[in-house]
């Protein structure tokens, strides 16, 4: 426990570090008279957009698990989804998102291992998918951007990406057999050939891939329509240029809840389409607090179910 709090307070350091020192560079009195300006109205219709998105997500994450033979409700999915949301989003704890939801996995009678694999399986195939998206945005990007270095890193790994995909295509079954030899890498062995299953059903595959689209590209509409709502003059095409790779360098978990990684990475994105720091960074903040919105019923699940517990123990 020890370890997991000393984990808790490295990322809570970066995440103030990099705040610190985006504030240090950006006048604090812009941003403050921006976020005066918001629209409600358009800003709770992003906050609904980012809570379809996660419900898709919850059904997607349904799909995945019942290919790796773990059968979820779609009410139950939906329900550790938001739960999940709520304490990677709203608690700065040891108990990450990923980690409760395969918790609460295993308290449907599913064992450990597979529990394991259905919330990894998920993240993977997002990741894959996110990843090729970014991809397909490549050519918006050329034209929008003419930073070399950000165009040639963007490319590099996309291409690394596909690689890596197409290597785990073809040597994935021999893969999982490997790992499946001895004890302390039997776990990868089974992930691996979970999620190769993931790939061998084509039309389930497909609507893992359309699913997953949409979810990543209702996030682009949530930070578009937020910019709206603080009237920052930024186009879709931009936005679906940008907002992917912020959410993958998000998804590196060295900071709490992605703040301050989330706030850098649309700070240097948008500028490179031309988009002020100062409004970025209202941007980045007005999404961060979307995400915590929408997580908040998740705590009011969590704690609705602790309470059953409690009375029926």
């Amino acid at each position: 426990m020890g370890r997991q709090w000393l984990a808790v307070a490295a990322k809570a350091a970066v995440s103030v570090l990099l705040l610190a020192v985006l504030l240090q560079r950006i006048d604090i009195a812009p941003m403050a008279a921006r976020l005066a300006k918001l629209d409600v109205v358009v800003a709770a219709l992003a906050v609904a957009i980012v809570a379809v998105q996660l419900c898709i997500a919850a059904q997607r994450w349904r799909l995945v698990a019942r290919m790796v033979d773990v059968a979820l409700r779609s009410d139950t999915a939906l329900r550790i989804m938001f739960i999940g949301q709520f304490f990677n989003q709203t608690l700065p704890s040891a108990i990450g998102g990923d980690a409760i939801r395969i918790w609460l996995v295993t308290r449907e009678n599913i064992a450990l291992g597979k529990a394991v694999s259905a919330v990894l399986c998920d993240w993977v195939f997002a990741l894959f998918v996110l990843i090729g998206l970014i991809g397909g945005s490549l050519p918006l990007l050329y034209g929008r951007v003419g930073d070399v270095a950000a165009r040639s890193g963007m490319t590099m790994l996309v291409a690394a990406a596909a690689v890596a995909m197409a290597i785990f295509l073809i040597l994935g079954e021999a893969l999982a057999s490997f790992f499946a030899r001895w004890r302390f890498t039997r776990p990868l062995g089974t992930l691996a050939a979970d999620f190769r299953r993931l790939l061998e059903a084509p039309a389930a595959t497909a609507g893992l891939v359309g699913q997953s689209l949409v979810v990543h590209v209702l996030t682009v509409a949530a930070v578009y329509e937020l910019a709206r709502a603080l009237d920052v003059a930024v186009p879709f095409a931009d936005c679906l240029v940008i907002t992917p790779p912020v959410i993958l360098a998000t998804m590196l978990p060295i900071s709490v809840a992605g703040w301050g990684v989330r706030e850098s990475a649309m700070v240097v994105g948008f500028g490179l389409v031309g988009i002020a720091a100062v409004d970025a960074l209202a941007l980045s903040v007005c999404f961060g607090l979307a995400q915590i919105m929408v997580g908040l019923p998740g705590g009011v699940l969590w704690l609705r179910g602790r309470r059953i517990n409690d009375d029926s123990g």
